[in-house]
């Protein structure tokens, strides 16, 4: 091993001169291009800036390998921390987790319970996205074609359970531009509607027994 590489690496490990280094303005600058901040708030913040240039974002924490499980801990904390401040941004923002920081190489049992804790706060999150995409819904109580349209969709099925949900206008080369139509432009692969008025008792069992 050279004079060099064993002089970098004793370097890596003192925490005095890492507490000096990152304390110098100079070393944040040089940085800053690769890295936003020390803090989470740093990359959201980045973050939201490449989402308008139409790039998206990965988050990870650096690290690798444990030592203790009680540092398992913590990363899971501190994850759930970042989920928590994601709320509510509209930014591309993805979360890249390591089952190795979680503890894998020390208990795989404890590694699958963060992982369980991380998808339930994961698909919180994500309800909580679907819901903000369609509040704008009940702001005059109507739901129009022009508000789905531009809607990023993934559904297999979406029920229109309402009266004459099927209708629409009739446009030359399209058909019956309408709900159903917008819905499919936005990604959906089938929708249930009705061409008639429709009882909301009957309708309700209809779509159960259907599904």
């Amino acid at each position: 091993m050279s004079l060099a590489r064993n002089i970098l690496l004793r370097m890596s490990h003192s925490s005095w001169l890492a507490d000096q280094v990152t304390r110098r303005s100079f070393t944040r600058r040089a940085v800053r291009r690769f890295m936003p901040g020390e803090e989470v708030s740093d990359a959201l913040t980045a973050a939201q800036t490449l989402a308008q240039n139409g790039l998206g974002t990965v988050l990870t924490q650096l690290g690798e390998n444990l030592t203790t499980l009680d540092e398992a801990d913590r990363v899971r904390e501190h994850y759930l921390g970042v989920f928590d401040q994601l709320k509510g941004r509209g930014s591309s923002i993805h979360v890249s987790v390591k089952p190795t920081q979680l503890g894998l190489d020390l208990s795989r049992d404890a590694c699958d319970a963060h992982l369980e804790v991380l998808a339930a706060k994961a698909e919180e999150l994500a309800r909580h996205a679907r819901e903000q995409k369609f509040s704008w819904a009940a702001a005059d109580g109507r739901l129009e074609g022009r508000e789905l349209i531009n809607l990023r969709l993934d559904a297999e099925l979406i029920v229109l359970s309402a009266c004459e949900t099927a209708k629409g206008r009739v446009s030359n080369g399209e058909g019956v531009v309408g709900l159903s139509w917008s819905l499919f432009a936005a990604g959906a692969s089938t929708t249930m509607v009705s061409l008639w008025p429709v009882d909301s008792a009957s309708t309700t069992e209809l779509s159960c027994e259907s599904l």
